[in-house]
């Protein structure tokens, strides 16, 4: 992973991804989390890309129509995102309205799309979708997920990777 060009989503579940990969080296990071890019670049040999916006004080992110022409200007190799729900019809779906656009746009610019999905969100169905499943290159979750939906996923043709 060192070397690649990355896109993280402001989530608290890719929060903790970033600080698993601190000690990555020359990444060049894309993010609208605040702290996600805090914590990156600690790390002299990354570079950091804080894309702007309006910064939801809630959330410890950035969004809106600066982000989303930002992000449309790049082009990364993966991206990072989460959700607030995940099914086989809709695919990745969110709450926030906000944060599903900009996901939306960060997707268009990625070559590869990994889902980081907390098994409590698999079934879940949000607002708006901003991933359908034949988008996702990789799913990871949590041992918490049901056996019936690791089986309906794999079917699906979704690489999954259910992390200890």
């Amino acid at each position: 992973m060192d070397n690649d060009s990355i896109l993280l989503d402001a989530s608290s579940t890719v929060y903790y991804l970033a600080r698993e990969i601190t000690n990555r080296n020359r990444l060049l990071v894309v993010t609208n989390g605040i702290e996600v890019a805090q914590i990156l670049a600690k790390n002299p040999s990354n570079t950091i890309i804080l894309i702007g916006g309006i910064v939801d004080s809630n959330a410890s992110s950035v969004t809106g129509l600066l982000s989303e022409q930002i992000i449309r200007e790049l082009r990364v190799q993966k991206a990072f995102v989460s959700c607030s729900g995940f099914s086989l019809e809709r695919g990745m779906t969110e709450v926030h309205i906000e944060e599903a656009q900009l996901k939306r746009k960060a997707i268009q610019t990625a070559q590869e799309v990994i889902g980081l999905v907390d098994s409590s969100k698999i079934g879940k169905e949000d607002l708006t979708s901003f991933a359908q499943i034949h988008q996702i290159s990789y799913l990871f979750t949590d041992s918490g997920i049901d056996p019936e939906w690791v089986r309906r996923i794999e079917l699906a043709g979704i690489k999954l990777v259910v992390c200890k």
